[in-house]
């Protein structure tokens, strides 16, 4: 039957996914792994008129990462200059919100102690 026609509860076949696809995959991943290195560590949360001097902390407790204010300035001129996002975009715009997740899921898995 054609896709408008089938009936209810038929599945669909799953297409293998294209290797151009892969590699754009892969190398966005890559990309955002040359990121996280560029980050520092700051020991302690940003206070009210107290910015420190990291991009990102971290909730050993929760094995969370936070970025900083700087830390956000910084991931989003990182993210422009390796054309992930457009000049003037914010990374958590909706069209980009998905590439910062990206970039939490890195610090994580890259800063925290499992």
């Amino acid at each position: 039957p054609t896709p408008s026609c089938r009936p209810f509860g038929e599945s669909q076949t799953r297409r293998p996914t294209s290797t151009a696809t892969l590699k754009t995959a892969q190398s966005f991943y890559t990309e955002i792994n040359t990121i996280v290195p560029l980050l520092e560590l700051q020991e302690k949360e940003d206070e009210e008129g107290i910015e420190g001097d990291g991009d990102f902390t971290i909730d050993e407790k929760s094995k969370q990462v936070h970025l900083t204010e700087r830390g956000q300035i910084k991931v989003e001129e990182l993210l422009t200059e390796r054309g992930l996002i457009e000049e003037g975009d914010s990374p958590y715009s909706a069209a980009s919100i998905t590439l910062l997740s990206h970039v939490y899921a890195a610090l994580r898995a890259h800063k925290t102690s499992a």
